[in-house]
């Protein structure tokens, strides 16, 4: 830099200080070969040139041009440029959002289809859990009955999915591109730091929507009677994605390796088990009120109000369902719970996100 610096200051000097007998041409010419040699073996380490051009025109005023690159010039000025200036910095352009987005998410998802356990996962959860529910289903007398049987296939599917497919996906694919280093050098260019983590997620989450897509349209082919409040329904599957994403994200935080995830992830298993609605009626009160009040329960009790319009349903009884106004007053503060759970979720995973082993 300092090299550099000198050579600008040469150049700058205009041509009535060149002393009599020196042509002003002659001198700019044979100055800015020499500059430009010399200053290419200083400034051609660094990243952010790939060439070097030096020229000026005596005739009117001696102003030299510098171009390091082929995108940007930088035109000298008289005044020569000191020891303590700060170099000025164009203001960084970010290209559009999806094109970051885009070889992030591919580049995971090829990562994601390698992984054996990953793909068991899935398979195991959306097609085998689906198709041993479905019989009580089809099996019902009336279209109420059916739709409680629906509901209790649809949350036991949103919660298999949630935790086996999101949530453990995205816990071993984070702890393992921590490990690599991957997470550090993605952070150097100009993805930004959610833009990260929703590549990590986004895999997972499209079979999970996939999922929450295709069986509610089987069920109600099968038989099952229409939802009685879709909204809380959908809202009940986009809230279980950001669960499950926070929570792997959260975990991976105080996980060690991608072998330790096995231990790290057996918690939060357990609490989503213990959140299904046919086992809370089994615990303990302390436990039963642990399992109604956490995001995983709450996520449970937003589908059965959605879908079948009764907070815990039971296959092949025909309750009485509650109407699209009831819904709302019952489930308007399971839905309130559910998402300042999400946004605390999010937060929390802001500030304890590991980027680096060390």
């Amino acid at each position: 830099r300092a090299t550099a610096r000198h050579h600008l200051a040469e150049l700058c000097r205009p041509p009535s200080q060149l002393g009599p007998g020196v042509h002003a041409d002659r001198w700019g010419r044979r100055l800015c070969a020499a500059s430009e040699k010399r200053l290419g073996h200083v400034l051609t380490p660094c990243s952010h040139v790939s060439c070097i051009r030096i020229s000026c025109n005596p005739s009117t005023a001696f102003v030299p041009t510098i171009q390091l690159t082929p995108e940007r010039t930088f035109p000298m000025n008289a005044t020569p440029p000191t020891a303590t200036s700060a170099p000025t910095r164009e203001p960084h352009s970010r290209s559009p959002r999806k094109n970051r987005m885009l070889p992030l998410a591919l580049g995971e998802w090829k990562q994601f289809r390698r992984n054996k356990v990953i793909v068991f996962m899935v398979i195991l959860v959306l097609i085998f859990i689906p198709l041993s529910t479905m019989g009580s289903v089809g099996g019902s007398d009336s279209p109420e009955k059916a739709r409680v049987a629906a509901a209790f296939s649809l949350q036991l599917l949103l919660l298999m999915a949630v935790t086996y497919v999101l949530f453990y996906s995205v816990l071993s694919m984070a702890t393992t591109r921590r490990d690599e280093g991957v997470l550090k050098r993605l952070r150097t260019g100009e993805a930004r730091d959610r833009d990260i983590l929703i590549a990590i997620c986004m895999p997972s989450a499209v079979f999970v929507l996939i999922a929450a897509i295709v069986t509610p349209i089987i069920v109600m082919v099968m038989g099952s009677a229409p939802p009685v409040n879709v909204g809380f329904y959908i809202l009940a599957v986009l809230c279980g994605i950001v669960l499950g994403a926070t929570t792997g994200f959260i975990t991976s935080a105080y996980t060690k390796n991608a072998e330790a995830a096995q231990v790290t992830s057996f918690p939060v298993v357990i609490l989503a088990m213990l959140s299904l609605t046919m086992v809370r009626p089994f615990l303990p009160d302390a436990l039963q009120v642990i399992g109604e009040k956490n995001p995983f329960g709450l996520m449970l009790d937003l589908v059965n109000i959605g879908w079948a319009g009764v907070i815990a349903p039971e296959p092949g009884e025909n309750p009485m369902s509650m109407s699209f106004a009831d819904t709302l007053r019952e489930g308007g503060l399971v839905a309130i719970q559910l998402v300042v759970w999400c946004v605390a979720l999010v937060y929390v995973t802001q500030r304890v996100m590991r980027w680096d082993p060390r």
